[in-house]
């Protein structure tokens, strides 16, 4: 009787100890909750990019979003794709166009 109080109250207390671990002290309850609150907690620095286009030469990222007065949009596309990626970019070049 003893043994199986004891086993019981150890089972319980690892499966504590296991869904505190998981949920990260139970704030998160999904991978993407997980994954929100380690890049809140630890922010991954963005490496510099260059931007290539119509008088934007020499720039990075960072300048061209630190106006904050315009909207910037930012498309990569994969040069040697040939299905969606043609899409996308006659998508962008209307919304430049207007």
């Amino acid at each position: 009787m003893i043994r199986t109080a004891f086993l019981s109250a150890l089972l319980a207390i690892a499966a504590y100890t296991c869904s505190a671990w998981l949920t990260h002290d139970f704030q998160v309850w999904t991978a993407e909750g997980a994954r929100r609150l380690e890049v809140a907690l630890q922010p991954v620095a963005v490496p510099a990019v260059a931007i290539d286009g119509p008088g934007l030469s020499g720039l990075t990222l960072s300048q061209l979003l630190a106006d904050g007065q315009s909207v910037t949009l930012v498309d990569f596309i994969y040069t040697r794709c040939q299905t969606v990626c043609l899409a996308a970019g006659s998508v962008y070049q209307q919304m430049q166009a207007t």
